[in-house]
């Protein structure tokens, strides 16, 4: 499938913020980024904020499916109710036992494909169910994923990583310390997704402790060569698909060991 223009592609997830409240109401077909060959050649999961479907998580899929040749799927983790968006921050119980849901996708996966990598994308809110499945998939037992990449993170900065970082071979935590309005102000008012009213992770990074499970942890702060690829420091910025396509996707293929899908 063609892909549009660069500046199209990354005007249009710019775009997605004003049209939110039509393109949530849209379908969005994903069939060429979840087709059976692509499947056969790994998995990437893809979380979106606490605002659910729509353009932002839309076009962070379609960045890493312009460029990686795995299936890239939206997990749905939120009610999809448009005017829930607080209730997916505070549902504690709930996230968890999405989280659960997630990592029986990991896991139902990875007995299809034991051969093939798999990888977790989550943003914001999605970031912190992707840690709260990393968690149940080590309490589990289960091969850890490829691995998990956490884009400005709604979870506490100090939030303790040591049981998520086992479910995973790398975690790569994004954060930016512009994004001040939903990850200082926002998490201070309405709490991050662990329920601490706090400055959250994707603002400032996660507080690093001397356990030797977070030599798993790798931590990017936004930097300025980030903003020709239309992510200017801000919270929707990680979802802008030329980033994901140049930024993000190279990482992925990175974490990949060598002749591993099937």
């Amino acid at each position: 499938m063609s892909q549009p223009p660069r500046w199209r592609r990354g005007v249009g997830t710019l775009l997605g913020l004003p049209t939110m409240p039509i393109r949530k109401l849209l379908h969005f077909d994903a069939s060429h980024l979840t087709s059976p060959q692509r499947r056969r050649h790994g998995l990437t999961l893809v979380l979106s904020g606490i605002e659910g479907r729509g353009p932002f998580v839309q076009s962070l899929a379609q960045g890493l499916g312009d460029v990686d040749d795995g299936a890239v799927e939206v997990f749905e983790w939120t009610t999809r109710r448009v005017f829930a968006t607080l209730k997916h921050l505070a549902a504690l119980r709930r996230n968890r036992e999405q989280a659960a849901k997630l990592a029986d996708a990991v896991m139902a996966y990875q007995a299809e494909h034991p051969a093939a990598p798999l990888h977790l994308v989550g943003h914001s809110g999605g970031a912190a169910i992707t840690v709260f499945a990393l968690e149940e998939l080590a309490r589990r037992g289960a091969a850890p994923v490829d691995s998990a990449m956490l884009l400005g993170a709604a979870l506490s900065h100090d939030y303790d990583l040591d049981v998520a970082l086992s479910g995973a071979s790398l975690v790569r935590s994004f954060h930016s310390p512009l994004d001040i309005p939903h990850l200082v102000l926002g998490t201070l008012v309405f709490g991050t997704v662990d329920r601490r009213h706090t400055v959250s992770a994707g603002f400032r990074g996660f507080r690093e402790r001397n356990l030797s499970s977070y030599q798993r942890l790798e931590q990017r702060p936004y930097r300025r060569a980030m903003f020709s690829s239309w992510h200017w420091g801000g919270h929707m910025g990680w979802t802008n698909r030329v980033f994901a396509a140049e930024h993000l996707a190279p990482l992925l293929r990175q974490s990949e060991p060598p002749k591993r899908c099937e």
